[in-house]
């Protein structure tokens, strides 16, 4: 999964090449983040054609005003540069290997 270091070049840049993205939103003293971030792990190996991107909102405040993100975690997927979906229910890797794919055409 990649940190996000340059949300802005990632928008400009990456969102325009891959067909679909994933976008993981979290704090690092979260304690459902924490579990979160290890089911995340497990849906990006499922998901080799897809783009996983991980942001710490502490970090990247401006992200989380722009994309109004009212809580964390918080999964985002996007097609192209459009969002297709979001999701800050993390259930289980079932459900969310569930969400992925009704969201995402290819898969």
């Amino acid at each position: 999964m990649h940190e996000i270091t340059d949300y802005k070049k990632i928008i400009q840049e990456d969102l325009l090449q891959a067909e679909y993205s994933v976008f993981y939103l979290y704090t690092p003293l979260c304690g459902t983040c924490q579990i979160a971030s290890q089911m995340v792990t497990l849906l990006e190996q499922l998901f080799s054609e897809v783009m996983f991107y991980r942001a710490n909102i502490n970090i990247h405040k401006k992200l989380a005003q722009e994309w109004q993100i009212t809580s964390v975690p918080c999964l985002i997927i996007y097609q192209r540069d459009r969002e297709v979906a979001r999701k800050y229910a993390f259930e289980s890797v079932p459900d969310l290997y569930s969400w992925i794919q009704s969201c995402t055409i290819f898969i």
